[in-house]
């Protein structure tokens, strides 16, 4: 897969979906009739809401950005990118859109995606392109716009909007710690940090060293191995813990992360 490749977005379905109920009953069902329970039809019974969040195709983060702010209280972000992707995120002129309204609750800057793909429909289709639907939980929020994609073959900038109060990594993953200015932030956090280990049995069973991965080129195993000998001085330099996923679950895997975490509260 091509980095930052757009993927059909029914395989980024969060977790609060997963997690949410099919049915239940409330104070108001069991005093309906004594002596029964009645259920109630939950989120998951709403297709068209399911429907909504499983259509169309995901622009996918390529990398790590980090967001934070500046000693004045700017918006501050930061991102570790292979070469030919440094402007992948901008900010816009305060000039430009100054009269759109922001959305409640976000900062003011005018940000926006770089656009890096291109988007082509059959003619007579157009392309909507909008802020994933029914994701409110994402930390920044997507203009929408439309897009005459059967007659213009072009990629465009995608603009959004941080959430005001957000500082965190949106799209954590491997190679963040790496810059310097991120490694920087992470040596110095008042919060705990943990790297998450992997054994290479256990990483070629997860990834199964798949040569489309950009970063596993030619010889994926070799690759991993030359990656991790790079990374692994500076990701345990800056862990204030380890926990080791091999043979663990996701939620296993946070089970661990939280306990450590909570013993250190």
């Amino acid at each position: 897969m091509e980095i930052g490749k757009p993927d059909l977005i029914k395989k980024f379905i969060p977790e609060w979906y997963k997690k949410a109920e099919t049915h239940f009953s409330s104070e108001e069902d069991l005093a309906i009739e004594e002596g029964t329970q009645k259920t109630s039809a939950g989120l998951k019974t709403c297709v068209p809401f399911l429907d909504a969040m499983i259509s169309g195709y995901a622009l996918v983060v390529p990398f790590d950005i980090y967001v934070g702010k500046t000693k004045d209280g700017d918006l501050d972000m930061k991102w570790n990118a292979p070469q030919g992707w440094e402007n992948f995120v901008e900010e816009r002129p305060k000039e430009s859109g100054s009269t759109m309204p922001r959305p409640a609750g976000h900062a003011p800057n005018h940000m926006v995606w770089s656009g890096r793909w291109g988007i082509k429909v059959p003619r007579g289709y157009s392309v909507l392109v909008t802020h994933p639907l029914n994701r409110q939980d994402l930390p920044f929020t997507t203009s929408s716009a439309i897009m005459d994609s059967d007659k213009f073959f072009g990629n465009g900038n995608i603009p959004f909007f941080i959430k005001e109060d957000f500082v965190g990594v949106i799209s954590l993953g491997g190679g963040a710690p790496i810059n310097s200015e991120i490694s920087q932030i992470l040596e110095s956090a008042d919060y705990p940090v943990i790297f998450i280990d992997v054994s290479i049995a256990q990483a070629a069973v997860r990834i199964g060293f798949n040569k489309d991965r950009p970063l596993l080129l030619i010889n994926p195993r070799q690759q991993w191995m030359n990656l991790m000998s790079e990374r692994r001085p500076v990701y345990e330099k800056l862990a204030t813990d380890t926990v080791s996923s091999d043979s663990k679950k996701p939620h296993e895997v946070a089970k661990v992360i939280v306990e450590k975490i909570k013993a250190k509260i």
